[in-house]
């Protein structure tokens, strides 16, 4: 899904998760992902569910980890066979202030 070159064009073939620790309720998590090999269409992919070392119980400022996932997707491949909004939408990228790259489906509306 996010290895694609645009969001729903994509399958998931596989997706391995370990769950390490419960979630706090109320808590504020986020996801960090890559694309760590590609084998033309196929991209194998590897992410993890943190509370991004922000959470009041975290003293030493690390993040804690929640989950962690190994996954294969394949790319290209059309997920409608109508031409609609979700077939227009394209990745926004942005930079955040650690460097990283972030992409977001230009169909969530996040202020």
């Amino acid at each position: 899904f996010i290895s694609s070159d645009a969001p729903w064009s994509g399958a998931t073939v596989q997706v391995n998760v370990t769950l390490k620790k419960p979630v706090p309720i109320g808590s504020v998590l986020r996801i960090v992902g890559k694309v760590y090999k590609r084998d033309r269409r196929k991209a194998f992919v590897e992410a993890v569910l943190d509370d991004g070392g922000a959470s009041i119980e975290n003293i030493s400022g690390e993040p804690v980890a929640y989950a962690a996932l190994e996954g294969l997707s394949i790319d290209g491949v059309k997920m409608s066979q109508y031409d609609d909004d979700i077939s227009e939408r394209k990745w926004e990228v942005d930079v955040c202030k650690e460097g990283r790259l972030h992409r977001r489906d230009s169909g969530w509306k996040i202020t």
